[in-house]
């Protein structure tokens, strides 16, 4: 279940971001200059769930995410499209950090404990009109990776 402060800490940062490219005046970035900052957001790892266990963003974000490990045991942050792979031990933060090159929806999970429903879905907007990139499955939807 998510914390209604990490809900609300979720909806400033992306509602900010959103304000900021509003306010951009539609220029691109200029060669040389530094790439625009993107989105950073705090998921905790506990036993053995995420949260928050749904992520958002643009295709050409870079994303943050402050990682933190609540939990008694290991727990990973791994998303297989993205070359994602975090391992932290009880008490670790950790931060990550990827761009959204494609739309589609992306599952992270924990490698130790997927079966155990260790995982969330993180959701591109735009970049490939929405299409779910190939081998990517929707959790619930049957199926699933051996092994995990």
């Amino acid at each position: 279940m998510l914390n209604w402060k990490t809900v609300v800490a979720f909806v400033v940062v992306v509602t900010g971001l959103a304000l900021a490219a509003a306010c951009n005046g539609g220029g691109g970035t200029q060669q040389g200059s530094p790439a625009p900052q993107g989105e950073q957001v705090s998921v905790k790892q506990d036993d053995f769930d995420f949260e928050p266990d749904s992520l958002s963003g643009d295709a050409g974000q870079a994303v943050t995410v402050e990682l933190e490990n609540e939990g008694s045991v290991a727990h990973t942050f791994t998303i297989d499209e993205l070359d994602v792979d975090e391992t932290l031990q009880p008490g670790d933060t950790a931060s990550v950090t990827f761009t959204l090159a494609n739309g589609g929806s992306f599952a992270f999970y924990c490698r130790f404990h997927r079966s155990q429903g260790m995982e969330g879905t993180l959701t591109v907007s735009g970049g490939g009109g929405g299409t779910t990139p190939a081998g990517t499955e929707t959790p619930g939807a049957g199926g699933g990776v051996p092994g995990y």
